[in-house]
């Protein structure tokens, strides 16, 4: 199946001009929201409570994010007690609110849609110029760029990987495994320009859409290359400071990109100073959590964990020696980067509220290896031929 929507895609500089797709809203992409994520409660104002239900849960826990639907309409309780003008006031403001939520979900339009071999790739525009990777027409964002903002970092578990670059200052050798829309590299390559990028992805047409919607640009020192992630680190030659683990298809991580025999493979790949960053979903939507964590603890000698607030994001920060890292130290000098290289978000209170060490062994998990992924493939083989006869 190929479907183009758009034979020349808008470009990046300026939003699309409307059209008549972008009047009615497109259910299959934007659900409505079932279930709120999270409240907002104005304790400070009593007499009234708000609450938002304004989550849409992505994978990761959001690859990612917020997004507008008809669900998504602040629900007001208004106790006996509330006086009539506030009451009035809170309403209005909730009914701009929404309106303004449904007009941007509204002109969400479809730009690009075609099942590779891979996955099934789906790129769409809101009315707030977000541009948006998915896999599948009701998958988690992969990818989001703000048209005609090179330096918006949309996605908060891609502003989290950044503090790697608090771990290991000046990387000379980066690489990404995972392109998606190509976010990270860019975003890498503005801030670390004196760096050796290497991109990572298996599907030749997830490239191409990365390069033609998402201005995913190579140049001397970013190359993209079309291979399997695993296959890369274990063939590759030359060591990196920093590696990136971002490889997600539609509904996780491939379990070859978890086991204790590919992260062996990248703790040989990293310099002596390195840091893996690998990006997992949160034991709430990830039932191998624990056992990824356990695994990670087995291949490296240190590891500390970054939980992204607002998402289901865990990132874990992998050494290939004892390293003590202290949380007060990191968040000033992830401030420090931030202010410096003038990102949009703050590092510094992530760091001091949400990192930590992982000295525990997760109870309930168990070291992955290759050979497990060897039995349950064949157990599942045999339970197949089974219910043939």
């Amino acid at each position: 199946m190929f479907m183009l929507r758009s034979r020349t895609p808008p470009s990046l500089s300026a939003p699309p001009p409307p059209t008549q797709a972008q009047t009615a809203p497109n259910t299959a992409l934007f659900p409505p929201c079932a279930k709120p994520h999270r409240a907002l409660d104005r304790r400070s104002q009593p007499g009234y409570a708000a609450r938002m239900s304004t989550f849409h849960g992505d994978r990761r826990g959001d690859r990612h994010g917020y997004a507008f639907g008809p669900g998504a309409v602040p629900q007001l309780a208004a106790p006996s007690v509330l006086p009539r003008r506030r009451f009035l006031g809170a309403s209005l403001a909730g009914a701009a609110l929404a309106t303004l939520g449904r007009r941007v979900w509204a002109q969400t339009q479809v730009l690009y849609e075609k099942a590779s071999r891979y996955n099934h790739i789906v790129v769409t525009e809101d009315g707030g110029g977000l541009r948006t990777l998915r896999f599948g027409k009701n998958g988690p964002r992969q990818s989001v760029v703000k048209v005609g903002d090179p330096d918006h970092l949309e996605l908060a578990y891609a502003q989290a990987m950044q503090v790697a670059l608090a771990l290991v200052q000046e990387p000379a050798r980066i690489l990404v495994v995972g392109l998606g829309g190509g976010t990270l590299p860019m975003f890498l390559r503005r801030h670390c320009p004196q760096a050796a990028i290497d991109a990572v992805e298996i599907d030749p047409d997830v490239v191409e859409v990365a390069r033609t919607f998402f201005g995913f640009q190579e140049d001397a020192r970013l190359r993209a290359h079309v291979a399997d992630g695993r296959a890369f680190i274990e063939q590759c030659a030359r060591p990196y400071d920093l590696m990136v683990l971002d490889a997600f298809g539609a509904d996780s991580i491939p379990y070859a990109l978890a086991t204790r025999e590919f992260l062996e493979a990248v703790r040989r790949v990293l310099t002596p100073r390195g840091v893996a960053a690998g990006n997992l979903w949160g034991p709430e939507s990830n039932a191998l959590y624990d056992s990824m964590v356990r695994t990670y603890q087995n291949v490296f000698a240190s590891l500390y964990i970054l939980n992204v607030p607002g998402t289901g994001n865990q990132i874990l920060f992998a050494f290939p020696r004892r390293q003590n890292v202290r949380r007060k130290v990191l968040a000033r000098e992830a401030q420090a980067l931030a202010r410096r290289e003038r990102f949009r978000f703050d590092l510094g209170e992530l760091v001091r509220s949400h990192f930590r060490p992982s000295r525990t062994v997760p109870p309930s998990g168990r070291v992955l290896t290759d050979k497990i992924e060897g039995e349950a493939q064949g157990a599942e083989a045999e339970d197949q031929a089974g219910s043939r006869h």
